[in-house]
């Protein structure tokens, strides 16, 4: 039997060490969302202290895909459906951001391009919470194949990527988990074995993905 890992949307989340020390980096995730209406943060790196100095994938409370370097946020034009999408936040440079969403570039709107430099003292990477706002967001929904990077990924990248597994090597390749162990509260990446650990998460199973049977992580909203 294959396994998903089942976060509530409320206080569930997956938190491991931030590989990030500057830009270009990119974030690349799979997910099918199930929380609606409501802003939520898919990966976020943040400050420890400083409520204003993060950086995140997120979706809007319309449900739209989102970038963040705080304070200044880009949000795709089109709300995201139920179904599973690729989705990555690419942070080129301290004034370029970009979104991309099933191998696809979005036109964003808000201030993409705005200066924001990096903050070298982000520690956590958290996956399904962004800790530095009022209230919390948590991501409901399901996650798999989160993928961090040290390189500003193309949309060519992105089409080549969508809908099959990294194999671990890939150049610029910083962290992956796969998300796909089935059972207990941490998982290893594939790059440097660096460990995420789970929080308040149980696993259930699944029956759809680049696999007819699989395992990913759910947030339930």
């Amino acid at each position: 039997m294959a396994w998903v890992l089942s976060k509530d949307g409320i206080d569930d989340y997956g938190q491991a060490a931030n590989p990030v020390t500057g830009y270009p980096f990119s974030f690349m995730v799979y997910v099918k969302r199930s929380k609606a209406s409501a802003a939520q943060s898919i990966i976020s790196i943040a400050h420890p202290t400083a409520d204003n100095v993060y950086f995140a994938l997120a979706f809007d409370t319309s449900n739209r895909p989102t970038i963040i370097a705080a304070p200044r946020t880009a949000t795709a034009p089109t709300p995201s459906g139920t179904d599973w999408m690729q989705a990555l936040a690419c942070f080129d440079s301290s004034t370029s951001r970009r979104i991309i969403v099933d191998g696809a570039e979005q036109e964003l709107s808000g201030r993409p391009t705005t200066a924001v430099s990096f903050n070298t003292d982000c520690d956590s990477l958290l996956v399904g919470l962004l800790r530095t706002v009022s209230p919390t967001w948590y991501y409901g929904g399901l996650v798999r194949e989160v993928s961090i990077w040290n390189k500003s990924l193309s949309e060519d990248e992105a089409k080549r990527y969508l809908n099959r597994f990294l194999e671990g090597n890939e150049t610029g390749l910083l962290r992956y988990w796969r998300l796909d162990t089935g059972s207990g509260s941490t998982e290893d990446d594939v790059v440097a074995a660096s460990t995420m650990t789970f929080y308040g998460s149980t696993w259930a199973s699944i029956t759809e993905f680049f696999s007819p049977r699989y395992h990913c992580l759910i947030f339930r909203g």
